[in-house]
Parts: structure tokens; sequence; C-alpha cells
């Protein structure tokens, strides 16, 4: 580990700097590299909160493990639709480029980023079964599609290059990075083929289900913890005709992680009768612990080591200049093959004023199946610190009674 972070850092520190570096903006792309710039350094936040059925007031009440009391219930339960789909997606970074002297086209990067993801789909019976308890189902069967539950934490220290080539009146940008990934948390739980049944009497719940997990480790992790390392490339590449066309695609997260904690892996595949739980707690103090219910609920059960792959992502953006080139309108593009929200989409159009303010109004739609709407803004500070920020989410974000749909983007960047 110690030689790769110094071979990182003599790549990036040692090279002299003279070659030429354009400004990341995810709605202006335009290659602004008329000033030769020898580095440039951002510090950026990123997060989204979506569900096509929990509100905003159920999941923030839920997330802060607070009260949840009737009506709060009630509200919850009328928006349910299955499947219940809820996703949040973070993304905190630092990255620095730093241009070449010996190669004018060429730069390098280093970064080092917290990725968080969480993806799940439920049945609706399902969470009405948590809300209110099984004896609302007396006397009834409950056929449960399949639910899965996802989430990751995960660091990453990243070093890469990039080539800048001019060619026939476009400009082509070609990037790779490669990362070592620490990881800090993973739960997997997916129910397969299941049913439940309540008595009549709501005495005893009826389970004929198909069950697996996999944590990476039984007691939570905070994020200086490492409870696994991977590795991981990215790749990139755009196209730019200035003050006519852009377009670019990427491939991030093309990688793994070995867990290494203490683990726990569990499944099953049976029928049983829940009457409560006995369980010994003359160790506890009268509590009764999740492993506890863990290795009740499993059998087959590991603590080996795992491995699984990262939350791949594909991005992609493509738009039009116009007004001799203020103005740029586009559409972005969030592919995330293994998740159950797979895509998230945006319209856009931004006009820059004087290469000092830019205003974006943005309209987003995803696998969530609802619109949302917000504006971003771009200010210049001198020809040296540019700052981004907004949200896409102004239509929900204030909203108790509105469908999630939380989030925002901020970025500042420093360049010389």
């Amino acid at each position: 580990m110690k030689r790769i972070l110094t071979i990182l850092f003599l790549i990036i520190v040692l090279s002299p700097s003279y070659g030429q570096i354009r400004l990341f903006n995810r709605y202006y792309p335009a290659d602004n590299t008329d000033t030769i710039k020898k580095y440039q350094i951002s510090a950026s936040f990123s997060e989204g909160s979506n569900s096509n059925s929990f509100t905003n007031e159920f999941y923030s009440s839920f997330n802060k493990s607070e009260f949840i009391n009737d009506d709060i219930k009630n509200r919850q339960i009328g928006n349910l639709k299955s499947p219940v789909l809820t996703g949040d997606i973070r993304n905190i970074s630092i990255d620095a480029f730093f241009a070449s002297g010996k190669k004018q086209n060429t730069y390098y990067y280093f970064g080092i980023e917290h990725q968080f993801y969480l993806d799940t789909s439920m049945d609706e019976d399902v969470i009405k079964l948590i809300l209110l308890g099984n004896k609302s189902f007396a006397g009834q069967t409950l056929s449960v599609p399949d639910s899965k539950y996802y989430s990751i934490y995960l660091n990453q220290i990243k070093g890469g290059i990039g080539y800048r080539l001019e060619k026939q009146g476009g400009i082509h940008h070609f990037t790779g990075n490669i990362a070592i990934n620490f990881g800090q948390n993973f739960n997997e739980f997916s129910m397969k083929n299941s049913s439940l049944y309540t008595d009549i009497n709501g005495e005893y719940l009826s389970i004929d289900a198909e069950f697996s997990t996999r944590i990476s480790d039984t007691v939570w992790a905070e994020w200086y913890d490492i409870r696994g390392f991977g590795t991981s490339i990215d790749f990139e590449y755009d196209f730019d005709k200035p003050g006519n066309f852009h377009f670019d695609i990427a491939v991030k997260n093309l990688g793994f992680i070995t867990w290494t904690g203490n683990s726990f892996i569990g499944e099953t595949d049976t029928s049983f009768v829940f009457e409560g739980i006995s369980i010994d707690t003359t160790e506890s103090n009268g509590d009764i612990s999740v492993n506890s219910i863990r290795n009740l609920i499993f059998n087959n059960i590991s603590s080996a080591n795992f491995t699984t792959g990262l939350p791949l992502r594909l991005n992609f953006s493509v738009g039009k200049y116009f007004a001799s080139a203020k103005g740029y309108a586009g559409i972005r593009g969030n592919i995330y093959p293994t998740f159950n929200a797979l895509f998230q989409m945006e319209a856009f159009a931004s006009y820059n004023i004087n290469n000092i303010l830019q205003l974006t109004p943005v309209v987003a739609y995803s696998s969530y199946k609802k619109v949302n709407y917000g504006l971003f803004v771009g200010l210049s500070l001198g020809k040296n610190v540019n700052i981004q920020l907004g949200s896409a989410y102004l239509n929900s974000l204030f909203g108790d009674n509105s469908l999630l749909g939380k989030g925002g983007f901020v970025r500042l960047t420093i360049m010389n």
C-alpha cells in the first residue's frame, strides 16, 4: 500500500506543470483550455434520495429512528405501490488534476472518494406487515414477490492519467483511473418465492420462504474502519466540437471488494411457524440481540470472507451549443445495471453569462416513475475559483407528504 501511494504521489507532484486542464462542469462541458492551468483541485458533495412510495416525512423519521405514529403510518400506507422502490446515492470527493510539462496534452489525476449506495425493492404488503403487524392480516395468505435490500459504503484512493487530442476540428479527451477500494459496510438481503399466512386469531405467522443474506460485519463500521479491500477502474471519453456539439460517456466502479471482517452469510429455504422469540437473554440483561434473531432465522451460517462487485455505473451526456456558445442544452443519464432503480435521466438548458454566472434549469425522470425539477448555478470568482451548486428536487425537497425526492450537488474548484 505504501509503495502504491508513493508512486502516485511522485507521478503527480514531480511532473512539471504546463499542460492544459479543462474545468469540470456537468451542465456546460465546453473545452475551456484557452488559458493554461498548472493544476485544478476540487471538493464536492452530491446526494440523491428517491422512492416511488415512501414520503419525505416517513423516510426522514425512519432514518432518524424516530417514533412513527399512526397518522404517519396511515398516510404512508396510502402511498404504497408495488414494488416499493427506494434508493439513496451519496458521493463525497476531493479531486486534483496536475498538468504535464513534458507532454503538453497529458494530465494526471489523484483523488479520494467516499461512496454510499442504497437500493431496495419490496412488496407493499411486506411494508404493511412491518407497519401494522400481522394481526391486520388474520386469516389471509400473502404471496410475496421477490424483495431485495442492498447497501454499501466504501472509500477509494484513485490515481490516473488523461490525454487531450485536437483532430479535424474536434477535441477528444481520454481518461483512465485505477482505484484502491476500502470497504466500510455491506448489507445484502433477498427474499424469493415467499408466502406468509396469519392465523385467524393472529396468534402465529406461518412462513414459507427462501431467504439469503450477506453482511460484511456484525458490528457497524465507522467511516475510518476498513472491513474489506479491492480495486477498480474508471474510463471516460468525451468529444467536443467547439460551439456546436458535445458527447461523453464513462464507465465507473468496474471492480470489486473482498470483505474480510466478522462477516455473516446465511440462507434458508424452508417453512416454519413463528409464534414469538424464545432466546436465552440471561447474559444480555434481557435484551434480544440482532445476531440472535439472525441465528434464529437463517441456517447454513458462515463467517467466511466473500467478494462482491462494486455498483457499476454508466454515465453519458449529449448536447448542443446555441446562442454563439453562450448556451448549451442536452440530456444526461446515469445507468446502474445491477440496481432495481435502473436509470436516472435529466434534460437541461444552461446559459453562460459573461463566463461568470451560469444558470441551468433541470427536469429529471428516473426508474421511480416521477418527474422532478430544479436549478443549478455556477459562479466564477475571478479566474481561479469556481463554485457549482444546485438541486434537481426543488418540487419535492420541502414537502413532508411529497414522494421522497431530496438531494443536491455542490462543488468548489480552485485552479492556477
